[in-house]
């Protein structure tokens, strides 16, 4: 298996751990109307970043993956921002947010480290 092989199924490996993570922990909350809109955003946006993680690994080509990867990126910025808010607001206990949190800036920081990658790869190349 290839590095790029290897990278891709480590963010997949990623955005699934997250939106199962998110679920579980959030998905028995009993919260007041304001905390459920909040866990709602949460669960939606972790969603998204899989799906969209899904659709960037359905290409044609690699090119094409990278392009898609942003969406990605702002789909986990969007589930570490629910959450943090969550945590911060503390409609819900912070033990049921640490782990999903955690997850969230782990696949951001992975995101961030492929488009890196990406750009260096590219100048070495275009030598």
């Amino acid at each position: 298996m290839s590095e790029d092989s290897n990278n891709i199924e480590d963010l997949r490996n990623r955005t699934n751990d997250l939106v199962v993570s998110v679920l579980r922990s959030l998905g028995d909350v009993k919260a007041c109307p304001a905390g459920a809109t909040l866990v709602q955003e949460a669960v939606i946006s972790a969603g998204q970043t899989q799906l969209f993680f899904r659709r960037a690994c359905n290409v044609k080509s690699k090119e094409e993956f990278h392009e898609r990867l942003p969406m990605v990126q702002e789909a986990a910025e969007r589930t570490a921002y629910w959450l943090n808010l969550i945590a911060e607001t503390e409609m819900i206990p912070h033990a049921k947010t640490d782990t999903p949190l955690a997850l969230a800036r782990e696949t951001m920081s992975a995101l961030t480290a492929a488009k890196v990658t990406r750009k260096l790869r590219s100048k070495r190349s275009s030598r």
